[in-house]
């Protein structure tokens, strides 16, 4: 007599099945979604998301742009920490940085590539909860008239 193969892993709790996919890149967190029902879109509840070249390795910007947006449209969990490195971005940062939600980000770490990123201090005051914030390879125009800091 045959017996079902149990899947352990699948009956984990959510938030357990989550952090397992903390320890995976964003690819491959998302092509877990295969896996079953269970585990389709867990990827979307990931409270770090780092983006890197291994997201999309066009030349082409746009193409790289819509990944990046493709994947912060579909990402529904809060997001503690957002680390975004490409060298193909750089001005086109600025469109990222306005899409990341403020309520809850604390880490945020930004690394343009062979273009400089640009960001203005009105940008990153939105972020109520930072922490962290590491800016490579940017830009950066303070105005301290309107820029009361972090918390």
């Amino acid at each position: 007599m045959a017996t079902k193969s149990a899947d352990r892993i699948s009956r984990l709790p959510n938030d357990v099945r989550v952090h397992i996919l903390t320890f995976l890149p964003l690819r491959e967190a998302a092509k877990s979604s295969v896996l079953s029902s269970k585990w389709r879109n867990l990827w979307t509840n990931l409270p770090t998301l780092v983006i890197d070249e291994s997201i999309c390795k066009s030349d082409v910007v746009d193409r790289v742009m819509l990944n990046i947006q493709g994947v912060l449209l579909l990402h529904g969990g809060p997001l503690k920490d957002f680390s975004l490195s490409h060298s193909r971005l750089g001005p086109e940062t600025y469109h990222i940085l306005r899409m990341l939600p403020y309520q809850n980000l604390e880490s945020l770490t930004i690394q343009a590539g062979v273009y400089n990123c640009k960001a203005t201090n009105q940008v990153f005051s939105s972020f109520y909860r930072l922490k962290k914030l590491f800016l490579y390879w940017c830009e950066f125009t303070f105005s301290p008239i309107s820029f009361e800091g972090f918390e």
